[in-house]
């Protein structure tokens, strides 16, 4: 199997996992800017530095012997972090190192460009975050701690990230049903 083939059979097969563990909430797997993260990270990288990742994340891939045989030991994973994250709002199934400021704490602009929500009946499907970027004003850099290890996993700038923790940002969090 080719390494475009198994990205792309894994990252249909997480997406479709994602999306029934979130299936009861108003959240919406379509468009994560996590997962589109990940599956263009490693889109960039060779077949080696995937396995490693692989036996990184999912010690009990190291039996495996196809790269077919490694997507539903993946798919077990996330959708367990995903069914976890629903439950209690905590980020867990993930390696030691990984961040998971990306997911709480902000998302970079070139990551999405709309707020992850499951469209209502009668609502739009998505939210431009233009507007809502407007309304939030300057912010708070990230913490120049949290923006190193940021910087350094992810391999680009954090330096236009924004924290938003004012009484206007609670109030549009609350508006666009965010966490």
């Amino acid at each position: 199997m080719r390494k475009s083939q198994f990205l792309t059979a894994l990252q249909t097969a997480v997406c479709a996992a994602a999306e029934a563990a979130l299936a009861s909430t108003s959240q919406t797997a379509q468009g994560c800017p996590y997962i589109d993260y990940w599956f263009r990270y490693y889109s960039l990288r060779d077949s080696r530095h995937i396995e490693r990742a692989i036996h990184r994340y999912a010690p009990e891939t190291s039996t495996v012997n196809s790269a077919r045989d490694y997507i539903p030991i993946i798919v077990s994973r996330v959708r367990l972090g995903v069914e976890t994250w629903t439950r209690t709002g905590e980020i867990t199934e993930v390696p030691t190192g990984i961040p998971t400021e990306l997911a709480v704490s902000g998302i970079p602009s070139e990551a999405g460009s709309a707020v992850l929500l499951k469209a209502q009946p009668g609502h739009a499907e998505a939210t431009n975050l233009a507007p809502t970027q407007q309304q939030l004003g300057s912010g708070q850099p990230l913490e120049s701690s949290v923006r190193s290890r940021m910087e350094s996993t992810f391999g680009t700038s954090f330096s236009q990230v924004r924290k938003h923790s004012d009484g206007q940002a609670q109030s549009m969090a609350t508006r666009l049903q965010a966490r």
